[in-house]
């Protein structure tokens, strides 16, 4: 009927990076001339979910290019697994600064576990799947997905979570597939019968004289 109804269970890695980037004027001792040091501050999380995912999807086209087209919608639930971060500062320019602590161009601020993350995130899931046929029961399936979260990763800040997905794979049947097979109503032979033709009485006049 073109409507199916599915779910998953995914292991997902949405770790990611915020930087912010400043600018200070500096002078070198014995120096007159002022140059700009450019530095970044960078956030590294590093998170991952197991995400159960109930689904629908929905026929649009039979037969698009070599196979159906199908829009996805879904809810998903999601439990962090790993969840911690780091951060550091990055000397942009000029190219020979460093940091007196390491002689590095770059240093460590914090790093450690996000405390504060919430133990259950929950969202919603939207995309188009396009399969092309390979063969009698398999599929080459291309699935452009966007996630999306309605809680914040951590209770203490304002920090949303969205991703779009690009997922391909290879789609099988696992159930064998059953002709109706329609048996041929047999055909009767009808014998006609003659039904013979009974002459009808005459009817008698019988007259009396008095």
């Amino acid at each position: 009927d073109g409507s199916y109804i599915a779910g998953g269970i995914y292991y997902i890695d949405r770790s990611g990076m915020f930087t912010i980037e400043s600018t200070l004027p500096i002078r070198e001792p014995g120096q007159t001339n002022v140059s700009d040091y450019k530095s970044e501050n960078r956030l590294s999380t590093n998170i991952s979910f197991l995400e159960i995912f109930p689904e629908y999807r929905f026929r649009i086209m039979d037969n698009f290019i070599n196979g159906p087209l199908r829009v996805i919608a879904g809810f998903r639930l999601a439990f962090p697994l790993t969840h911690n971060f780091s951060q550091k500062e990055v000397i942009l320019s000029p190219d020979n600064a460093d940091f007196l602590s390491n002689n590095k161009r770059e240093r460590l601020i914090a790093d450690g576990d996000i405390r504060t993350i919430n133990s259950l995130h929950y969202g919603f899931s939207a995309g188009i799947e396009n399969l092309l046929k390979t063969g009698e029961n398999t599929y080459f399936s291309q699935q452009i997905v966007f996630d999306f979260n309605l809680n914040n990763v951590a209770s203490d800040v304002t920090w949303s979570l969205y991703a779009i997905r690009l997922e391909l794979g290879l789609r099988f049947g696992i159930m064998q597939k059953h002709e109706l097979i329609i048996p041929e109503q047999p055909v009767i032979d009808t014998v006609k019968k003659e039904i013979p033709i009974v002459p009808a009485k005459e009817k008698l006049l019988s007259i009396k004289f008095k």
